[in-house]
């Protein structure tokens, strides 16, 4: 058997552990501040973003609120609009009430003051709903009956002669007259 024998001086375990140490650490310390590096990196980078997205929330609350705030104000004008269109047709429905009774009065005056004699003089005409009432006065008598026979000629009226007075004899309308008409439904 053959044995070879190394004539090279061979450093001692212990010593080559001593030498190489120092490096070993140096690397071990520079591995670990990479990974301590790193994290920090990745960690003021996660910060950075929820910095951004906490930015970005605030944002959004401050739109929402802005929103909020119109979302009210629109909702009032809404409730305004609604009190001026309801108070607007309610004025709308009046008047066209008052056109309904405009036209209806002036259907009765018309058919009244078509029956009036040419002597007959009205003083004074009031109109209430269904009924009425003429105050005037006459020079001639015969006039009267005639007045009331037109105007009971129009099927909406029944008309009576209350009230009859003869003023003077010598007067230019010697005859006063109250007539009440009512119509007929």
């Amino acid at each position: 058997m053959l044995q070879r024998i190394n004539l090279v001086p061979q450093i001692a375990l212990a010593e080559k552990i001593r030498k190489r140490t120092p490096v070993f650490f140096i690397i071990f310390i520079v591995v670990i501040c990479f990974f301590i590096y790193s994290r920090v990196t990745l960690l003021n980078y996660r910060l950075t973003d929820k910095e951004k997205e906490i930015n970005r929330m605030g944002q959004r609350i401050e739109e929402t609120d802005q929103l909020q705030r119109r979302i009210i104000v629109l909702s009032d004008r809404i409730r305004n609009q609604k009190k001026e269109y309801s108070e607007t047709a309610s004025r709308v429905a009046d008047m066209e009430n008052i056109a309904g009774e405009k036209r209806h009065f002036s259907q009765i005056l018309t058919i009244i003051s078509n029956s009036l004699p040419s002597s007959v003089k009205c003083n004074k005409i009031i109109l209430q709903d269904n009924s009425g009432e003429i105050s005037g006065s006459t020079l001639h008598y015969q006039d009267l009956p005639e007045l009331v026979r037109k105007m009971k000629e129009d099927s909406r009226f029944r008309v009576e002669l209350r009230d009859l007075d003869r003023i003077k004899e010598n007067s230019l309308e010697p005859f006063t007259f109250k007539i009440v008409f009512t119509l007929k439904k």
